[in-house]
């Protein structure tokens, strides 16, 4: 009785010897491997725009508190009877990719002058960072010379 390859003593089937009829990578493994590695480059590409999203605006953030601080010494260093003139919007002024602009009112309350500031993004950094407001408060100096004599 002659035997096929493929069969045992039984009869019974058996898989073929290694290197016989398949060889090498197969087109579906290749598009399999293709669609997994897209998925992955895909995700990892939404990933490193979140990233980079945050970290401009982290920046901005920055920039916008950079701002405020040089607001708050702009309104401490402007002498007091000034303060009325500066009422409005100031020039564009820029810290970095933040561009802004301050906006100053103010109310008297007896020798004091409270001075409210706005500093507002503008152009492209106002998509991201929110205004920054501050409130400065600043007194009326005394115009007595203290060894004065009556």
């Amino acid at each position: 009785m002659s035997r096929s390859p493929g069969q045992g003593r039984s009869g019974s089937w058996r898989a073929p010897e290694p290197g016989g009829g398949e060889r090498g990578v197969s087109l579906i493994e290749i598009v399999l491997a293709q669609a997994l590695l897209s998925v992955v480059l895909v995700s990892l590409t939404g990933l490193m725009y979140q990233v980079q999203r945050h970290a401009r605006s982290s920046g901005l953030v920055a920039s916008r508190s950079a701002a405020a601080m040089n607001a708050a010494a702009w309104a401490q260093a402007i002498p007091f009877d000034s303060i009325p003139g500066l009422v409005g919007w100031a020039a564009e002024d820029t810290i970095g990719e933040f561009v802004s602009r301050r906006y100053m009112s103010y109310e008297t309350s007896g020798s004091w002058r409270i001075m409210t500031i706005v500093v507002n993004p503008e152009g492209n950094s106002q998509t991201l960072v929110r205004p920054e407001t501050l409130t400065v408060v600043r007194a009326k100096a005394i115009s007595t010379a203290p060894l004065k004599i009556r």
